[in-house]
């Protein structure tokens, strides 16, 4: 790199010389000038030069080309993410010489949610609620959940058992009802308890009916044999 300098500062140099000594020894000479030929090219910073020589003397003339002023900017690239509610920014720099500037990338205004979430389960009496929050500024939402559709239904359709034997009733229901109350439409066939514990006393069939507090009912067949 230094012997490049040195190399262009004796041009320089010798340019200057060798059009001082040719004025020097012909003040007389009409030039004919060759085109311009430029040396060194400006920048947006540097000032470069032209020369152009005589035919006639071999006299050199030398001229400055001001700096142009005008940067060879980079792409722009991002500093920093502009948020739902922060500004970002870009910046860019000149390839020629290394100037910075930097620009405001305006917040998006755009919040980055996330999923759903279950805050409070709905049952049949009341509604429930669901919550969602911005990663970026931690703004909440808040949406409600309909309020359950109550329902009960047993596991079983059918349930079998032997003479003195015991099984509870398994069912399931909306979430805020409850049992009522359980029904044998034949008692001496077999007893069922408040809890929904069936007792079989003798051979036959009977229905074992469920009913809510909600109103709804389901029923199921119970057959004992020996």
């Amino acid at each position: 790199m230094r012997k490049s300098i040195v190399k262009i500062s004796l041009a320089v140099a010798a340019l200057f010389y060798f059009s001082l000594t040719a004025s020097a020894a012909d003040t007389s000479c009409t030039h004919k000038w060759s085109d311009w030929k430029i040396s060194r090219e400006a920048t947006c910073t540097s000032e470069g030069w032209k020369t152009r020589i005589c035919s006639v003397c071999d006299n050199w003339d030398v001229e400055t080309i001001p700096a142009t002023g005008i940067h060879k900017w980079s792409a722009w690239k991002t500093g920093s993410s502009a948020t739902c509610i922060k500004d970002g920014y870009a910046w860019q720099q000149c390839f020629l010489c290394h100037a910075y500037r930097e620009k405001d990338i305006p917040a998006t205004g755009i919040h980055g949610w996330g999923k759903w979430y279950t805050a409070k389960k709905a049952t049949i009496s009341k509604k429930g609620t669901q919550k969602r929050s911005c990663s970026s500024c931690k703004k909440e939402q808040t949406r409600s959940i309909a309020k359950l559709k109550p329902f009960v239904k047993f596991s079983k359709k059918t349930i079998r058992l032997k003479k003195s034997q015991r099984q509870s009733l398994k069912i399931t229901y909306a979430k805020g009802d409850y049992v009522k109350s359980w029904k044998s439409s034949n008692k001496k066939v077999a007893t069922v308890s408040k809890k929904g514990k069936i007792t079989a006393k003798r051979n036959g069939t009977a229905r074992i009916t469920v009913k809510m507090k909600s109103g709804k009912k389901a029923t199921c067949t119970l057959k004992v044999s020996r």
